[in-house]
């Protein structure tokens, strides 16, 4: 079977419905940056070491990063991960060993997987407060569904999923992860409060 790929706004996209291509492309794109972190980390104060890592590598990771990413590891997005942590030990003048979790909260920089949880908490919180397009907006509360005062009737209705892939989808992910959240986190008055506040939870987490 022949396959292609096609790029449409700037996204990768497989005929085998696969994004390998895409991932490997950012990983080509946020590889070229480590020689000019390398390099101006022994002249530039961390605090600029960190803006010109989130201009020159952070874009790439974040773009569309709902759509290319996933909630669980994969050897691809590994791949990914792994730059991320040499530019963390580059900007810290950590050793190569030494544990990553710990240098992304000091730089308050999330990894390629937590970048999928903050951006779909967003797009959560985007759909609750009415801030999309009515099409887009494909998440249930428990009290629309039955009349139960129960704990649960303010969370979002997680519908039953048989098969992996399935739980993998951000109807799936999106309610599992804006359920774990607490009523203070949610009715955060303004988007930019909430995210303030889901990035601090997902790098404390």
């Amino acid at each position: 079977v022949i396959q292609y790929d096609t790029k449409f706004l700037g996204v990768i996209l497989s005929s085998n419905l696969k994004w390998n291509k895409h991932i490997d492309v950012v990983r080509g794109k946020i590889s070229k940056s480590i020689g000019i972190i390398s390099k101006v980390r022994h002249l530039l104060p961390q605090e600029l070491t960190r803006t010109l890592y989130m201009t020159l590598v952070n874009p790439y990771i974040c773009y569309c990063n709902l759509i290319w990413s996933s909630p669980d590891k994969t050897s691809n997005l590994d791949k990914i991960l792994k730059i991320q942590k040499k530019y963390c030990r580059l900007m810290t003048f950590s050793k190569f060993t030494e544990p990553s979790r710990p240098l992304f909260q000091k730089l308050v920089i999330l990894s390629v997987y937590d970048t999928y949880k903050y951006q779909l908490l967003i797009h959560i919180y985007k759909t609750i407060t009415k801030q999309i397009p009515i099409s887009v907006q494909y998440y249930t509360v428990n009290a629309s569904i039955h009349d139960h005062d129960t704990r649960q009737r303010s969370d979002l209705h997680l519908f039953y999923c048989r098969t992996t892939n399935r739980q993998k989808t951000i109807t799936y992910q999106g309610p599992l992860l804006w359920n774990s959240l607490t009523d203070e986190d949610r009715n955060s008055p303004t988007l930019f409060v909430f995210k303030k506040k889901i990035k601090s939870i997902i790098l404390e987490k």
